[in-house]
């Protein structure tokens, strides 16, 4: 037989157990829902680091283009429009 004393001692600790259980339950879903939001955050910043470079490399293909033979964009609009104008 259980002796008073003892029988209350387990009883607290169960309930303080229970407690301790439901905090650490609380918090792994907070991680979970972290890890996920992170998860989103990464493939995010992934696509746009993916676009950010494609942008460089079209900038880098556009100044080497421009250093070779610079664009003229007055007589590129100017030989475009001039045929659509009649005589």
């Amino acid at each position: 037989m259980l002796k008073p004393g003892l029988a209350i001692q387990i009883s607290c600790f169960t309930r303080e157990f229970g407690a301790f259980t439901r905090e650490f339950c609380t918090f792994t879903r907070e991680i979970g829902a972290f890890t996920r939001e992170f998860r989103t955050f990464t493939r995010e910043f992934r696509a746009f680091t993916s676009e950010f470079d494609r942008y460089l490399e079209w900038k880098f293909l556009y100044n080497i283009c421009e250093t070779i033979a610079p664009i003229d964009y007055d007589r590129m609009l100017k030989d475009l429009i001039t045929p659509l104008i009649p005589a």
